[in-house]
C-alpha cells in the first residue's frame, strides 16, 4: 500500500466512523421518539378504539430502523478512497487526477516513477492534507451532532411519556393488545330473577376496547341501543329498571358480542285459599275448630295443632311457618302446600312461600298464637286446715278437697313419721279413690290411721294430699303440708290426772243434787 493510500485510508476510516456514529445515533433517537408517540397513544386510549394502530406505531419502528441501515450503508459506500481523493483534490485546487493516481492500487508504468509520484503526494498530503479534508470531517461532526440531537431528544420525551407505568404498559405488548382486542364479550347480571318494580346492575366487560354498546329488549319488541364508555380495564357497570317484564340483553364490542342474558321478572304470588283448623289435645275432650288467620290473637291450649293447607296463584318452591327463630316447612306439590304447627310456646307467626322463581308471597297471613297452659290441680285439706294434735285413737278424719280446670285424674295421701328425736322416716303414700273419667271437682272425707306404723308418744304425723290432672303429661297439685302431734307420757299423764279431777269433781256435784233432792222430797211430805 502506498503512503499516499494510507493517509487516505486513515481519514476515511475517521469520516467512516463518525457518519456511521451519526447515522445510528439519528436513527435511536427516531426510533425512540416512534416508541414516545406509541406510548403516548396507549396512555390516551387510542388503541382501544383502533387495536391495530399498536401494529402500525411498531411497522414504523421497524422502518424507522431500515432506513437507518439504508442511509448508513450509502454514507459507508460514498467514503472510498478514490472519492476522498477526488474530495482532496477538488478542495485544494490541485491537478485532477494528481491524488487520485498516486493512491490508486495496481499501477502501471515505471515504478520509480510511482514511487516518485507517491512521495510528492504524501509529503503534500502531511502538509495540505488536514485542511483539503476539513469539510469532510465538518459534514461528519455535523452528522454526529444530528444524530446524538435526535437521539436525546428522543430519549428524552420517551422519558416524558413513563413508558413502563400505568396504561402505558400495552404498548410494548402489541400482540397483547390486538389478541385481547378479539376476545370474547362478557355480559354479566346481579339478579337474573326479580320482582317487578326491581332494578338490575349490568356489567359489561371488554378488555382492550373503550366503547360498548348494549342491545337491550322486551319480549315483543324491537333492540334498543345504549353505549357505555370502558375504563381502562374494559369494564363497566350500569342500572337496568325499574323492571316492568322480562328483558333481553346483549353486548357488542368491537365486532364481538356476547351471550344473550335473560332477565325475569316473576309474577307476584298471591294467596288464592287458605284453611286453618285448630285439633286441641284428646284429653280436653274438644272438638276441632276453624281458625281466621287474620291477624288477631289466638288464645289456645298448650299442644294444640294447627293443620293448615292452601293454594297460592303460582306453583311453589318452598312453603312454611316462620317464626322469630323457628321455621317449621310446609309440604309443596306445584301451587298448593299443607302442613301442620304444633303449638308450644307464645309466638307470632308468618306463612313464608317462595315461587319457582324467587318471588316470595304478597301479605303473607300472619297468626299471634298465646298458649294457655293447663293449669295445675288446686288442693286442699280443710279439715283439719291447720296443724293439730292426733287423737288417742290415732284416727285423724280428713276433708280433701281438689280441683282442676278439666278433670282430676288421680290422688294421693301422702304422709311420713319424725321421731321425737327428729329423725324422718321413710313415707307412705296412699291412693285415694276418684272417678276413673276423672272429674273436675272432688270432695272427698277420709281416715288417716296411724296405727300400726310404729307412732309412739312424742312423734309428729306430717301429711300433704297430692293430685294429678288427664293432661298427657299430668300437671301435679299438692296441698300445704299438715302435722299431727301425738302428746308425750308427760302430757297424757297430765291430762289423765284432769280427766280424773273432772271426774271427782263430777261425783260430787252429782251426790249433793242427790242430797239437795232428798231434802226437797221430805220437805214436800211433809206438808202433807
Amino acid at each position: 500500500m502506498t503512503k499516499t493510500r494510507r493517509w487516505l485510508t486513515t481519514r476515511r476510516r475517521e469520516l467512516r466512523l463518525r457518519h456511521a456514529l451519526g447515522a445510528v445515533l439519528g436513527t435511536a433517537g427516531c426510533l425512540l421518539a416512534l416508541f414516545a408517540l406509541g406510548v403516548m397513544l396507549s396512555r390516551l386510549g387510542v388503541y382501544r378504539h383502533t387495536p391495530g394502530l399498536v401494529l402500525a406505531v411498531w411497522l414504523g419502528a421497524a422502518t424507522v430502523v431500515v432506513a437507518g441501515a439504508i442511509v448508513l450503508r450509502r454514507q459507508v459506500r460514498r467514503l472510498d478512497v478514490a472519492g476522498l481523493a477526488r474530495s482532496v483534490e477538488t478542495t485544494a485546487g490541485t491537478r485532477a487526477g494528481w491524488i487520485v493516481g498516486a493512491a490508486a492500487e495496481g499501477k502501471s508504468g515505471s515504478d520509480a516513477l510511482a514511487g516518485y509520484a507517491d512521495r510528492q503526494v504524501a509529503e503534500w498530503l502531511g502538509r495540505e492534507g488536514i485542511p483539503a479534508v476539513a469539510p469532510r470531517r465538518r459534514r461528519a461532526r455535523r452528522a454526529l451532532v444530528v444524530g446524538a440531537a435526535l437521539f436525546a431528544a428522543g430519549g428524552a420525551l420517551l422519558t416524558v411519556t413513563r413508558p413502563a407505568a400505568g396504561a402505558g404498559r400495552d404498548f410494548w405488548r402489541p400482540l397483547g393488545v390486538v389478541l385481547r382486542a378479539r376476545t370474547a364479550v362478557e355480559l354479566s347480571v346481579d339478579r337474573p330473577t326479580v320482582q317487578r318494580g326491581d332494578t338490575v346492575r349490568l356489567g359489561v366487560r371488554a378488555p382492550g376496547r373503550a366503547t360498548a354498546t348494549l342491545l337491550i329488549r322486551a319480549p315483543g319488541e324491537e333492540w334498543r341501543e345504549r353505549r357505555l364508555a370502558l375504563d381502562s380495564a374494559g369494564s363497566a357497570s350500569v342500572l337496568l329498571g325499574p323492571l316492568d317484564s322480562d328483558r333481553y340483553v346483549r353486548a357488542v364490542s368491537g365486532g364481538r358480542e356476547s351471550e344473550t342474558v335473560h332477565v325475569v321478572v316473576s309474577l307476584p304470588v298471591l294467596l288464592a285459599a287458605i284453611e286453618l283448623t285448630a285439633r286441641f289435645p284428646t284429653y280436653l275432650d274438644r272438638s276441632d275448630e276453624f281458625v281466621a288467620p287474620d291477624g288477631d290473637t289466638l288464645w289456645l291450649p298448650a299442644g294444640t295443632r294447627l293443620d293448615v293447607r292452601g293454594r297460592a296463584t303460582t306453583p311453589l318452591a318452598t312453603a312454611a311457618w316462620v317464626a322469630r327463630s323457628d321455621t317449621v316447612p310446609l309440604d309443596v306439590s306445584g301451587a298448593v302446600f299443607s302442613g301442620s304447627l304444633r303449638v308450644t310456646h307464645d309466638a307470632r307467626w308468618r306463612l313464608d312461600a317462595v315461587s319457582r322463581e324467587g318471588a316470595p308471597l304478597v301479605g303473607p297471613p300472619l297468626l299471634s298464637v298465646i298458649v294457655v297452659p293447663d293449669s295445675v290441680p288446686a288442693v286442699a285439706v280443710p279439715v283439719p286446715g291447720t296443724d293439730t294434735v292426733a287423737p288417742f285413737t290415732l284416727r285423724q278424719g280428713l276433708l280433701i278437697d281438689a280441683r282442676d280446670d278439666h278433670a282430676v285424674r288421680a290422688l294421693e295421701l301422702v304422709s311420713w313419721r319424725v321421731t321425737r328425736r327428729g329423725e324422718q322416716l321413710p313415707s307412705t303414700t296412699v291412693a285415694l279413690p276418684v272417678l276413673d273419667d276423672g272429674v273436675e271437682h272432688v270432695l272427698l272425707s277420709w281416715l288417716l290411721d296411724l296405727n300400726d306404723r310404729g307412732f309412739v308418744p312424742g312423734d309428729t304425723a306430717f301429711y300433704f294430699v297430692r293430685a294429678r290432672d288427664n293432661a298427657p303429661t299430668p300437671n301435679v297439685g299438692e296441698s300445704p303440708v299438715y302435722a299431727l302431734r301425738l302428746p308425750a307420757v308427760s302430757e297424757l299423764r297430765g291430762e289423765l290426772r284432769e280427766a280424773s279431777r273432772a271426774v271427782r269433781s263430777g261425783a260430787d256435784s252429782v251426790a249433793a243434787a242427790q242430797r239437795e233432792l232428798a231434802r226437797r222430797m221430805q220437805d214436800l211430805a211433809a206438808e202433807r
